[in-house]
Order: C-alpha cells, then structure tokens, then sequence
C-alpha cells in the first residue's frame, strides 16, 4: 500500500491543521483541568510537545541528540504498548515548560520545522522507531495528527469545547501509520507477557475513506495478509470511531451501537482473540 504524492501531501498538510487545533485547544482550555486519569490540560500540552520535538529530531529538522538522560534511548528500544505510559513519564520529565501559551507556540513550531526539514524527502524512506519498529517518513506525520486528535478530543471533552476529527485525518493513522508498522515491522511494540491464544485468524478492515486491507494473525505473529486470502471477521468502520475505540476513549460496545464500528464475517468471535494482540495504548 504505497504512499501516492497526493496522500503524502494531504497528510503533510493535516500535520499543520491537527496541530493549529490542538494548540489553539491548549490555549483556550483551562490549564489545571483534568484532560484524563492521569493528565491535565497543561500535562496533556507537555506531552505534545514531547512528543513533536522527538519526532523533529527523528526528521532530522534539529540536530539536539533525542535523548539525553542515559538509557532512556534504551528504554526507548524495548518499550511495548503497556509500557508506554512508563517512558513518558521518563520524558515529560525533561520539559520544565508549563505556561500552555508557550507550550502551544512550541507545538506550531515543531509542526513548522519537520515539513520545512521533510518537504523534498521520500515518504515510504524508513525511520528507526518506538520499541525497534520501523516507521516510514509518511506513518510519522500521521501518527503526530492522531496524537493531536485524541489529546485534542480530551481537552475538548474537559473543557466543553468544540473539537472535530476529520474523517480524512483519522484515516490516515490506520491505513498509513499502522499497515505500515504492520508490514515494515512492529518490533516490541505488540510484545505482552500475557498468555494470547494460539489462533489464526484474518480480519479484512473496509472503510469508504481508506483502501481495504486485511491483516493475519499467525501464531502470535501480524502481518499483512496476501491478496485474495478469505476473512475470518470483516470490520467496515468510521476511522474516527475506529481510532478513538482503539485508544480507549469509546467503548467497543459504544462504537458498536452507533455504527461506527460493524463487526461481521464467518467467524467474527474471533475479533476478541486479534484484539488481545492488535491494541493501542488506552
């Protein structure tokens, strides 16, 4: 599933726009409300930022190394999608910024420099990433404007203020950013010392906004499926719906009930065994 010059570009641009919402967010909501569990508003911001200037270092737009506290480059490398709360607490530490104001200007600039550094780059050329995956070019920007979005959803819901998810946005995280991780290569990241049952089992994703792809979970192992290979589960889903179930901010049943994620197939049962193994953090 190539990156075609005109997804490339709209996904550049979703950077900028994500971005301005997610800052003018962190600029109008009160900083010390509760975002989540765990973060404010102020925290969420700090996140972000984070966030944007790991990923400004990775797209070579500043040359500061990424990580200057020992061996948290190694944290870095093993880390899996449950540890990840426990590597960002390691580098939240190292923004002592607090003011949402200049937090937000820091957010825009990031966003500004990694398009200036990127704008001549090969969307498809792979990055070194989280828990040893490989990432393209293409799966980075997206997965900064699905950072934006669900943080943004937080603050917004908090706050009481207006906040949408494009359609199109959201689309790209699953088809551009998680395929991708899917066929270059996961790493750690879906690692889990918890018993997963050893199933086969291929789930065809299908959504009017995004490419249909199906994805195979082998012996604990998740690929892309070849063509032609028959669906055990079809799931037709709104990717707005699909990316905030996944991160745990609606319920499988909510999204369910709304439409906006259809399970279906021969065996769609098997959609809770490819769930204990395919998950996002919450």
């Amino acid at each position: 599933m190539e990156v075609s010059t005109q997804q490339w570009e709209s996904i550049r641009d979703d950077v900028t726009a994500a971005g301005e919402r997610f800052a003018a967010l962190v600029e109008k909501a009160p900083a010390d409300v509760r975002a989540t569990r765990e973060w404010s508003v102020v925290d969420t911001a700090v996140h972000l930022v984070t966030v944007t200037d790991l990923d400004a270092v990775i797209t070579r737009a500043y040359p500061e190394p990424a990580f200057p506290h020992p061996g948290l480059y190694e944290q870095w490398q093993r880390t899996n999608v449950d540890d990840l709360s426990l590597l960002n607490v390691e580098v939240m530490r190292l923004c002592e910024e607090r003011d949402p104001g200049a937090l937000a200007a820091r957010i825009r600039a990031n966003c500004a420099a990694m398009l200036d550094a990127t704008s001549d780059v090969d969307p498809s050329a792979p990055l070194p990433w989280l828990g040893s995956s490989t990432l393209t070019m293409a799966g980075l920007f997206a997965h900064i404007v699905n950072e934006f979005n669900i943080h943004g959803w937080d603050i917004a819901r908090a706050a009481g203020l207006p906040h949408e998810i494009p359609p199109g946005e959201a689309a790209a995280f699953f088809e551009v950013f998680f395929v991708g991780l899917v066929r270059d290569g996961y790493g750690h990241l879906l690692d889990t010392p918890k018993p997963l049952p050893d199933v086969r089992v291929a789930v065809a994703f299908e959504s009017r906004h995004a490419r249909p792809v199906t994805l195979l979970l082998d012996r604990n192992v998740v690929s892309v499926a070849d063509p032609g290979t028959r669906p055990d589960v079809r799931v037709n889903y709104d990717p707005v719906v699909l990316n905030l179930m996944l991160f745990g901010r609606v319920s499988p049943v909510r999204a369910m009930l709304s439409r906006g994620v259809r399970v279906g197939g021969p065996r769609p049962w098997l959609m809770l065994a490819f769930m204990r193994k395919v998950r996002c953090p919450s």
